[in-house]
């Protein structure tokens, strides 16, 4: 008689190895959001696109449950310099613009470009995501340029401008937008050369908006983009169009009491967390919160930017005589119109102390203080602030794109 156990036993056997195949597939493999809460979206281009040839840059929003480490592309097994725009510790956005020659030669190729983003977060989480986009010289489809207000940026309530720059190798004949999913009527005003400015004035409420923006050329070629935008309660968040940031809490208290655009010029951040801080950056500064000794409320301070960018210089004796005034900590001395800047302006609350002498650089005279960089120009009687919080914020996340945004 056969033993009825085999069938068992072959069951067994088959589970076994299906574990065991189950385990040898690599970690990277697994779907965003798998790997620890870490989440790719936004791929640009999208997998499989076919694309015309045109400024074109590759992106990504990255986040994770934990801070992130380091997010690096490939493309075509080159690891490429990434821009990285960070929105916190948690949410990044990554992005890689392909210069003229890598894509006249793509096209010459004519072959797919393979791009591999891989992230890690800071306890060595990762995962990966891999996709495909091929340039293709018959297409010619319009391209935005810029888009207003940014995307994730913010527009003001009321009397909103929403649209897009848009190029094309023929003029835009039509256009259509829609926010919300409501079609809204637009202009077409020519902008030079092959651009074209799609724009409408919208009344909106504070709010989450989604706009989307579809235009056509003479030629028939037909270009989308979408895109989301914020309209923030202006009794919570006092928000720039120029920048596409916000400002709230305490910080915004601390700006409209202390000096404003004036002294700290417009946010060029989002709120982030640096060194168990939550900080903000401006033009001329950067905001932090700072726990008070009662242990339950903080207040804001203005963060080193000065000490951050230059080193002191050596202390000086004290020189004596004349209109300066001497600071026995630093050993440095301020005068004339430094002097009654620093003074008139916020004092060392604002500015800090000293920490170099005056001296000329760039055609202007300049003198570093704790916070802040004194610029004074000729035929100008007027001390201006050096912005120092574009250069530090640059220096750690890459370009911000100017005043008008980032």
């Amino acid at each position: 008689m056969h033993s009825p156990t085999w069938p068992w036993l072959a069951t067994g056997v088959i589970a076994i190895l299906s574990l065991l195949v189950a385990l040898a597939v690599p970690a990277t493999l697994q779907p965003a959001g798998g790997a620890g809460g870490l989440m790719v979206t936004g791929l640009t281009p999208a997998d499989g696109a076919r694309l015309p040839h045109r400024p074109l840059t590759i992106s990504a929003e990255v986040a994770g449950e934990r801070p992130l480490q380091r997010v690096s592309v490939r493309l075509n097994g080159e690891e490429v310099t990434l821009t990285r725009e960070p929105r916190d510790a948690r949410r990044w956005r990554v992005s890689y613009t392909l210069k003229e020659e890598a894509l006249e030669a793509a096209l010459r190729a004519g072959e797919e470009q393979r791009v591999a983003l891989l992230v890690r977060d800071v306890h060595g989480r990762q995962i990966s995501r891999s996709w495909r986009f091929r340039l293709d010289a018959s297409l010619s489809a319009p391209a935005f340029i810029e888009l207003q207000p940014p995307n994730d940026g913010f527009a003001l309530a009321g009397g909103a401008r929403i649209g897009a720059v848009v190029e094309s190798d023929a003029p835009i004949t039509a256009a259509t937008l829609q926010i919300n999913g409501q079609g809204q009527p637009v202009t077409l005003q020519p902008a030079g050369g092959a651009r074209t400015v799609v724009a409408a004035r919208i009344d909106l409420k504070p709010g989450v908006y989604q706009a989307a923006l579809a235009v056509t050329d003479r030629e028939g070629d037909r270009g989308v983009r979408r895109w989301r935008f914020t309209v923030p309660d202006p009794r919570e968040l006092l928000a720039f169009e120029q920048t596409g940031k916000a400002i709230g809490g305490g910080f915004r208290r601390f700006w409209q009491e202390k000096g404003g655009e004036e002294l700290f010029g417009l946010p060029i951040s989002d709120e982030l967390r640096e060194g168990g801080l939550t900080v903000q950056y401006f033009e001329r500064a950067r905001f932090e919160y700072h726990a008070r000794g009662d242990g339950l409320l903080s207040e804001v301070q203005l963060g080193l930017l000065g000490r951050d960018l230059r080193a002191p210089d050596p202390a000086r004796p004290d020189p004596g005589g004349g209109d300066g005034r001497y600071f026995p900590e630093t050993g440095q001395t301020i005068a004339g119109p430094f002097r009654r800047f620093w003074e008139e302006k916020g004092g060392l609350a604002i500015f800090g102390l000293p920490i170099t002498a005056e001296a000329r650089a760039g055609g202007a005279v300049v003198q570093y203080f704790e916070r802040a960089r004194f610029e004074l120009y000729p035929g100008n009687s007027a001390v201006v602030l050096g912005p120092v919080g574009r250069e530090v914020y640059e220096r750690r996340y890459g370009p911000t794109g100017g005043r008008g945004g980032s």
